[in-house]
C-alpha cells in the first residue's frame, strides 16, 4: 500500500462547464461527505471509486477500492485530494447492493 497526492485529478465543475451533460452531484452535497462513504473521482479519462477513509476539513484520504485500467493506482493505495475534486458519492450500504465482477 502506498500514499499518493495526485496534482492531475480532474475538477468536476471545470468539466461541466465544458460538457454540459457530464454527471456532477451537487457541490450542496460535498459537505455532507463522511468516512465509508465511496466518492467517484476522475484521472487519465478514467472515473473511479475511492472509499473515504479519512477527511480533515477540504481534505479527503481515500482508499482505491478495485483494480483500475487506466491509472497505476493499485487496490489499497491511499490518495489525498480536496473535496472539490469529487464527482459523485455512494453511501456504504447503497454500494453493497451493486454486483461487483471479481478481478
Amino acid at each position: 500500500m502506498a500514499t499518493y497526492t495526485p496534482t492531475d485529478l480532474l475538477d468536476p465543475c471545470v468539466l461541466k462547464m465544458s460538457y454540459m451533460n457530464t454527471p456532477v452531484m451537487a457541490r450542496s452535497y460535498v459537505g455532507n461527505l463522511q468516512e465509508g462513504h465511496y466518492i467517484k473521482i476522475r484521472r487519465n479519462q478514467e472515473a473511479f471509486w475511492v472509499i473515504l477513509d479519512k477527511l480533515l476539513h477540504e481534505i479527503i484520504y481515500g482508499k482505491v477500492f478495485y483494480k483500475l485500467k487506466f491509472n497505476d493506482y493499485k487496490v489499497g493505495d491511499i490518495l489525498i485530494f480536496n473535496r472539490k475534486f469529487v464527482f459523485d458519492v455512494y453511501t456504504g450500504d447503497m454500494w453493497s447492493k451493486i454486483p461487483i465482477q471479481p478481478n
